[in-house]
């Protein structure tokens, strides 16, 4: 049930309220109540009187809308669902029942529509009583004495109406060319010998040929078969233009157009398809869904640019084209990116697996065990190479992120040459220490501080000392001898230092 917030005020049995007449007489219900001159059961009366009805109008608006009335301050909500529920009781203004409502009442008055939402009234008489009263249109008809004047007139036309000029002044005989129609009856017949263009009057002719070969003008399949030779043929003529269709028996059927006073023999059939005579493949030029050859390039949502014996595929530059015998080749946007030859299968640039820098090649059939050949890496590894079985991993080579590369092979390794090997297995008490290593061999080489020798005559010195080279050798007239030379020390890094 619809709740109602809006209740009666002061109702109780002994309620503070002042009486009925006390109330009437109350100098105060003109004025209303000044300042300190009315009493609480004065005040509890005007509430009252007041919260009565509207208490009572919000519960037959909640009860008969169906909707809540709440003490929101809702004004407009509240119009609408007392409108709702006024709508239960009461019927909306109407105009054409205005109209009605307005006219005087008086006997033997029957109103009636003058217009939109206006009526008058007229006389009702005594013969318009009577018709009213009647039960059925003939009842109607026989109190005005009109039943044999109506059974006489029955499909009569006024004798001044003609029909192709044919006065209707008794029976009179109508063919279908009277009315502008066509016979339903056939107007000729076609047999051997004859000809299908001997059909020059609108409207059904019979075929009935035994032997088709003997009527030249017979409609004929594209392969050069005749039609069924029984049927019908219907004709139609629209000022000098002639068309014949003709309908077989068994459903296939054809026609022609021609211009001139008659038909002619030479005008071509039209063969229409139909479930009874349905086309190949090769009759529409398409292929058959069994196979077939097309003599062409194929384009499947685009135009083909390859050219010669290929297809594309949404780009009219990538796709597949046979390029020589038994030789294959992929385009992607008109670059060759891969040749299949017999034998052998060629890609022209990188092969990448995947989008994330990742490949996999898998090989299951050429070894006794599955094999996969890994690229991969990751943060910590930016490229690793890996090689397993179902058995394990073999080995691996990985790049680190200070660019150092690591090799780590899953078992033993047995090269081929031991050329860079001292021994193929060194025990302890066989081999240097990396002390010992470092003093065998040179790790550096520099040259050392230049040397001035003094003359030991024109000719300079000897040689330089064992261990150093000649760096320099200039003319210096200032010298008795005229001539200077400078050398220096070969130094060599060995172990932890710089000898000489």
């Amino acid at each position: 049930m619809a709740k109602n917030d809006f209740k009666p005020f002061a109702t109780g049995k002994g309620a503070n309220v002042t009486s009925q007449p006390d109330w009437e007489a109350l100098p105060a219900l003109l004025s209303g109540f000044t300042a300190g001159k009315a009493s609480s059961a004065q005040v509890n009366k005007a509430l009252r009187q007041a919260s009565f009805i509207a208490a009572a109008l919000a519960q037959y608006t909640a009860s008969k809308s169906g909707k809540d009335v709440l003490d929101d301050g809702d004004l407009s909500g509240f119009i609408a669902k007392m409108s709702a529920a006024f709508g239960k009781d009461f019927q909306t203004l109407d105009a054409t029942l205005t109209a009605l409502a307005g006219l005087a009442t008086g006997a033997d008055k029957l109103p009636y529509f003058t217009g939109n939402d206006t009526a008058g009234q007229t006389d009702l008489t005594s013969v318009g009583r009577d018709i009213i009263g009647k039960a059925s249109i003939a009842d109607i008809l026989t109190y005005l004495g009109l039943g044999e004047t109506i059974n006489l007139a029955k499909n009569a036309v006024p004798a001044t109406r003609r029909v192709n000029s044919k006065p209707l002044t008794g029976d009179i005989t109508l063919w279908a060319s009277d009315v502008g129609a066509i016979s339903a009856d056939a107007v000729g017949e076609i047999t051997d010998n004859g000809t299908m263009a001997s059909a020059n009057a609108p409207g059904w002719w019979k075929v009935a040929v035994s032997n088709s070969d003997t009527v030249v003008d017979f409609p004929t399949y594209p392969g050069g078969s005749k039609l069924y030779s029984y049927g019908y043929l219907f004709v139609e003529k629209i000022g000098d233009v002639w068309f014949q269709h003709y309908y077989a028996h068994i459903g296939a059927n054809a026609k022609r157009q021609d211009w001139g006073t008659v038909p002619n023999t030479s005008r071509p059939w039209v063969i229409d398809y139909n479930t009874a005579n349905k086309p190949s493949a090769s009759d529409v030029g398409a292929l058959p869904i069994t196979g077939g050859r097309l003599n062409g390039p194929l384009s499947i949502g685009t135009d083909n640019a390859l050219g010669g014996n290929s297809i594309v595929l949404g780009d009219n530059d990538t796709g597949f084209k046979q390029n020589g015998d038994g030789i294959l080749d992929t385009f992607a946007n008109s670059q060759h990116t891969v040749r299949v030859a017999p034998g052998e299968m060629q890609v022209l640039g990188a092969i990448r697996a995947g989008d994330a820098k990742r490949m996999t090649m898998t090989s299951s059939n050429n070894s006794v065990l599955n094999a996969q050949f890994h690229l991969w890496g990751d943060g910590n590894r930016p490229t690793v190479i890996e090689l397993d079985d179902d058995q394990g991993w073999h080995l691996y080579s990985q790049r680190n992120t200070d660019g150092s590369i690591q090799f780590v092979v899953n078992g033993q390794v047995i090269p081929d040459n031991y050329g860079n090997f001292d021994a193929r297995y060194l025990t302890s008490g066989n081999v240097y220490t990396k002390g010992e290593s470092d003093n065998r061999y040179v790790q550096n080489i520099q040259r050392g501080a230049p040397v001035w020798p003094g003359k030991v005559d024109e000719y300079g010195p000897a040689e330089a000392p064992a261990g150093c080279f000649l760096t320099q050798a200039r003319h210096d007239p200032t010298t008795a001898y005229g001539v200077t030379f400078a050398y220096r020390p070969l130094q060599m890094w060995v172990g932890n230092g710089w000898r000489t």
